[in-house]
């Protein structure tokens, strides 16, 4: 299985202050994700997933890694295109350069981190329902983690109309 993503957001936002100077905020982001797996047997892969970026929100102006990944999928691979759960594990080390001096004094640093995604998708004639767990820690330090769910609905009204919900936290 290969898979690529790719991003970009601009966003210019303008304010009139109270003195009648104007404030102009602008933002970009961008990012590329690679995730590339082999099937070695039945159930399991073995890949790699890299990505770089840049995003304002992270403060970060720029960030890459590239990590050896295995994954297990609970059904057949042949069953992919109806339903997939699996769980992908990943571990290696993450660039990040920073537009400013973080709580821990870093512009810059290179760490260790692992992470596990589980997702689960389906694919019925009613429409595609999938959902995402995954959490992140450093290696050198397991209490600065991330942990992040999020899901989605597409239900098929017609031939060529969709309604879609999604929701993150």
């Amino acid at each position: 299985m290969q898979n690529y993503n790719g991003n970009f957001n601009n966003r210019r936002q303008e304010f009139e202050l109270s003195d009648g100077s104007r404030f102009v905020d602008s933002r970009y982001d961008w990012g590329f994700t690679a995730r590339v797996v082999y099937a070695v047997a039945a159930h399991w892969s073995v890949g790699v997933r890299s990505n770089v970026g840049r995003n304002v929100r992270n403060n970060q102006s720029f960030w890459g890694q590239a990590n050896p990944a295995l994954e297990y999928s609970f059904f057949p691979y042949e069953e992919a295109t109806r339903r997939s759960l699996t769980a992908f594990y990943e571990i290696g080390p993450v660039y990040r350069e920073y537009f400013e001096v973080t709580l821990f004094g870093k512009s810059e640093e290179l760490r260790g981190e692992q992470a596990l995604t589980l997702d689960f998708s389906q694919r019925q004639p009613w429409g595609n329902a999938s959902i995402r767990l995954s959490g992140s820690a450093y290696l050198h330090d397991k209490t600065q983690n991330n942990v992040s769910l999020r899901g989605n609905l597409s239900f098929r009204i017609t031939r060529g109309l969709n309604l879609f919900v999604g929701a993150s936290y």
